[in-house]
């Protein structure tokens, strides 16, 4: 595995410690003032402000930051983020794990894109935590201005630092433990054209795995925004890119738990056995490429707010595993040596014939010694003579496979929002609504790439034997609400609408990209409403709410 490095070319200047007089008495600082804010709202709301984060080291992931407030917890497979396998988001039993997507997440207002493991991406992929400004988090029903197909239990909007308006330059290292190491820095241009500014910010990570130091996370970012005031209309501009390959690490069982808390179950050693090697935690990985850019105009018309904004968000990787077996995909025929393990074209689609564990020096098939009762105990409580190495003659070569599930996404979409505000004799009246349209085209494919000498090392013929399966996942989403707020004197109430329409098709691209399945996805009218009531009693209110909650169908179902 090559460590990449971003540091090159970033110079950093660190000052000297000034040294000053200790004072051998004093007085315990008074707290001169506290300050509370709150916003009267009909759901549960709360809001990650910039004194919050504060408190969140550099090299941490943006996810950790919501992990400050009640009713939120952030479990990741490190301290600093460096694994998306492993990472959970809960909130009030809703959550965003490996196999579950109930939370719904945005970027500057930007959708993005789903959160599971394969294909999607979370906030900490298109953010550094130095550049985050705040982070809005609703629990319960989510606002209904929050664009996203997973938000049944909340969601959470990770806003960006705007540039400044003078010029200067940010700088920041930081050092742990497992040979941790960030380092960021982020140059404010200053205004670059008339009322127009800008930042440009890059960062380099790693750090080694804390179990037992046998794997890495590294991870390079790269992003930049404008800022443009031109009479009435404000312009936004954002673009990154984030490069991260991380080594996982593995979930277990809460009595593995009570035998070895420290340890995970992969290994740090190349054994030569592929049973115990699938574990090998060099080949449980993690890598992803994300590219997001969006554009944004803010601008009042005849007494209305506007919010139009485009995106484009581009994502690659892969998820790598080592079964400890060769699938037998072609009929090579009784006694002749195994084609698999040979470079050439690979067997597209198709079923196994079977698994290859042990071959022969001439590539052929072998079986366990009759009535061999095998002494593999690790892992997974050991497995049949077909896999220990003690059940085949001497001479016997081990073989295996290295598996990549492949993942490639596009999505360009529009999402607009208004906000028309009118002060009637009795009453004040918002009315608020918009529109969200995204394409997105999903691929996904796994390739099983022979193990060269699985005897010594995990590396792999780079060219495969089998593509099991080449598929493609058009989506396209229509989303809409409106909703109406009035304000009659300590009385608010609210009323809203919203609506999904999204259809999902298979394609396969070992058949020419035929349709193969569709889905269609489209929610009812989903109404959502409330009330506050400011109490006589200073500083109190009371409120309730009503909203119907929707999470679309997952392309995963027409996986199969």
């Amino acid at each position: 595995m090559t460590t990449k490095k971003l540091y090159r070319g970033v110079c950093l200047a660190i000052g000297g410690l000034v040294a000053a007089p200790f004072a051998i008495a004093q007085d315990a600082p008074a707290v001169e003032e506290m300050v509370v804010t709150s916003q009267m709202r009909t759901f549960a709301s709360s809001t990650v402000s910039e004194e919050m984060l504060k408190q969140v080291s550099g090299a941490s992931s943006v996810l950790g930051a919501i992990d400050y407030i009640p009713g939120v917890l952030v479990n990741e497979g490190d301290a600093f983020g460096g694994d998306d396998w492993s990472t959970t988001i809960s909130i009030r039993g809703f959550q965003v794990s490996l196999d579950e997507q109930q939370l719904g997440m945005t970027i500057d207002g930007i959708p993005n894109g789903n959160s599971n493991y394969g294909g999607g991406s979370k906030a900490n992929r298109f953010l550094d935590t130095e550049n985050l400004f705040a982070v809005d988090v609703v629990q319960g029903t989510s606002d209904i201005a929050s664009w996203s197909h997973e938000a049944l239990g909340g969601s959470m909007n990770f806003r960006s630092v705007d540039p400044t308006r003078e010029a200067g330059l940010t700088a920041s290292t930081t050092f742990g433990d497992n040979n941790a190491r960030k380092v960021f820095v982020r140059y404010n241009t200053g205004e670059i054209m008339d009322n127009t500014f800008a930042w440009i910010s890059m960062s380099g990570s790693d750090i080694d795995s804390w179990i037992d130091g046998s794997g890495e996370s590294n991870r390079d970012h790269i992003a930049a925004k404008l800022k443009g005031y031109y009479d009435n209309v404000e312009l936004t501009g954002y673009i990154s890119y984030d490069d991260a390959h991380e080594d996982n690490y593995q979930r277990i069982t809460p009595q593995e738990f009570i035998e070895d808390p420290t340890w995970d179950r992969l290994t740090g050693n190349w054994t030569g056995i592929p049973h115990v090697d699938q574990l090998y935690r060099r080949a449980w990985s993690t890598l992803r490429k994300n590219l997001l850019a969006y554009a944004k105009a803010e601008f009042e018309v005849s007494g209305i707010d506007f919010s139009t904004s485009v995106y484009h968000h581009d994502n690659s990787g892969r998820g790598d595993w080592i079964p400890p077996y060769i699938v037998d995909v072609r009929n090579d025929g009784a006694g002749n040596p195994n084609s698999e393990l040979n470079t050439g074209a690979p067997v597209l689609g198709g079923g196994p014939l079977g698994t290859i564990t042990f071959v022969d020096a001439s590539g052929r098939a072998l079986q366990p010694t009759p009535g061999c009762q095998s002494s593999l105990v690790f892992p997974y409580g050991g497995a049949g003579p077909a896999y220990d190495p003690a059940c085949f003659p001497a001479g016997a070569v081990p073989v295996s496979s290295y598996r990549h599930t492949v993942y490639d996404k596009q999505r360009t979409g529009f999402v607009a929002d208004f906000s028309w505000m009118q002060e009637l004799s009795q009453f004040d009246n918002t009315l608020r609504g918009g529109f969200w349209y995204e394409d997105n085209k999903r691929n996904e494919s796994r390739d099983w790439l022979k193990v060269i000498d699985s005897r010594t090392s995990a590396n792999f013929n780079h060219v495969p034997y089998w593509t099991q399966y080449d598929r493609t996942f058009p989506q396209e989403t229509m989303t809409w609400y409106l909703e109406d707020t009035i304000v009659a004197g300590p009385l608010t109430a609210r009323l809203g609408a919203k609506q999904y329409l999204v259809d999902i098709d298979r394609e396969d691209e070992h058949q020419g990209g035929l349709r193969t399945a569709s889905v269609n996805s489209d929610s009812d009218v989903l109404l959502s409403g409330g009330l506050v009531y400011t109490l006589p009693v200073d500083g109190l209110e009371a409120f309730m709410g009503y909203a119907e909650s929707f999470s679309s169908i997952k392309d995963g179902v027409l996986e199969a």
